[in-house]
């Protein structure tokens, strides 16, 4: 990143002048909305492809998970819905459309074959047959569900009547698959580093690119999200890389050409999922430090700037995150925690230099600064940059003061 700034020595930190920063910022201290405990560990959750409502996988017992959808703003289960249930040992994935009330489940049957069931959240009752793979997405009017197979093939199913509409072929171990806001684009990432869009009317592939690492070889991609306004399509590493810096990159391309625009490494244990908000410039990730502590990220790609809303701290203290989403018509964020409960977030004031949350930057915001030098994975990294130095502490004096002043 070009600060463009003028420099100067405050005893052994370099000092600079802090640059402007973007909505990004919101995610440093999120304001919590709701926290709702089920009856069961939740494991996957999506927000509805028309917004305002999550739809959230549970176990309800061995060999039986059951799916609820809630209020976005409450928690509490939405109205006029019912809950679903699956025969499975464990689930991959969840989409929900309120618009056609189509719940689908990605999940691993008894006999171990991944699997996806589209049921009716009105009656409970499934719709159509099983599809064969785990990974699912629907399109915005939930008309259309995007399933991703182990046999190669990335399917296209009619929600309202569960029937195979078109497939495509996808070389590679699949790991994600997406589908663009009006259902123009399906695109697929695999665990051996490729990824590809097609154009979903006529099949045709409008790219397949490679991931590889500093090494030459090939990267394992873990998830794949695509812009609200299709222009951009993001994918995460996995943390296998044999090179430490390959590990949990964020990377994103253009939708039209591939090209690939934007790579920085977000979390250096691997990248679990990653999700873009509302906007084209802000990627969300969940991913886990070297030390195989879970954190939870915003990246701002025009920025390259990133910031730290979920320290290992806090991930700590919910037992562990399984799982994330964004409703775009909201800007909430709900998690899946390991303590059996769903937490919700909205934007905080932005007010990153905070870092005890007291509302005012003060002579304890500083001391935290000092004393989180060269650390990373700390909200004391007020830049994003990815340690903590000058630029932070000149960031923090710039903003002293009472938090909106």
């Amino acid at each position: 990143m070009n600060l463009n700034a003028s420099t100067a020595v405050m005893g052994s930190f370099l000092v600079m002048a802090a640059p402007a920063f973007a909505q990004v910022e919101g995610f440093h201290d999120p304001e919590p909305k709701w926290s709702t405990s089920l009856l069961g560990e939740p494991t996957n959750i999506a927000a509805a492809t028309e917004g305002l409502s999550f739809a959230v996988c549970w176990s309800a017992g061995p060999g039986l998970v059951v799916a609820s959808v809630h209020d976005v703003t409450t928690g509490n289960l939405l109205e006029d819905t019912s809950l679903v249930s699956v025969p499975a040992i464990s689930t991959r994935d969840v989409g929900w459309s309120p618009t056609t009330n189509r719940i689908a489940i990605g999940y691993v049957g008894a006999d171990g074959t991944p699997r996806t069931r589209l049921l009716d959240t009105r009656t409970s009752l499934p719709v159509g047959g099983e599809h064969v793979g785990d990974r699912i997405a629907f399109d915005a009017s939930g008309a259309m569900l995007v399933i991703g197979g182990f046999d190669d093939y990335i399917r296209v199913v009619d929600a309202i009547s569960g029937s195979l509409v078109r497939a495509y072929q996808f070389e590679g171990d699949l790991a994600d698959v997406a589908i663009d806001s009006t259902g123009g684009v399906v695109g697929a990432c695999s665990a051996d580093g490729a990824i590809e869009l097609w154009d979903m009317m006529s099949g045709q592939s409008l790219f397949r690119n490679q991931v590889t690492g500093s090494d030459g070889t090939a990267l394992g991609l873990t998830s794949i999200s695509i812009s609200a306004g299709c222009t951009y399509v993001g994918a995460g590493t996995d943390g296998s890389a044999m090179a430490a810096a390959d590990r949990g990159r964020a990377l994103v391309w253009a939708v039209a050409g591939g090209a690939l625009l934007y790579d920085r490494q977000i979390a250096d244990g691997g990248l679990e999922k990653v999700v873009w908000t509302q906007s084209e410039s802000e990627l969300l990730a969940l991913g886990s430090t070297s030390a195989g502590e879970l954190i939870f990220s915003a990246w701002d790609i025009v920025e390259d700037r990133t910031v730290l809303s979920i320290p290992p701290s806090e991930s700590t203290s919910f037992g562990g995150l399984h799982d994330f989403d964004f409703d775009r018509a909201s800007s909430v964020w709900a998690l899946t925690t390991g303590n059996g409960s769903v937490e919700a977030f909205g934007p905080g004031l932005g007010c990153i230099s905070d870092l005890d949350g007291s509302g005012a930057v003060d002579g304890s915001d500083l001391a935290m600064v000092l004393s989180a030098r060269d650390r990373a994975h700390t909200t004391a990294d007020q830049n994003g940059d990815g340690v903590v130095n000058g630029v932070d502490l000149s960031y923090l004096l710039t903003h002293w003061g009472a938090c909106g002043d």
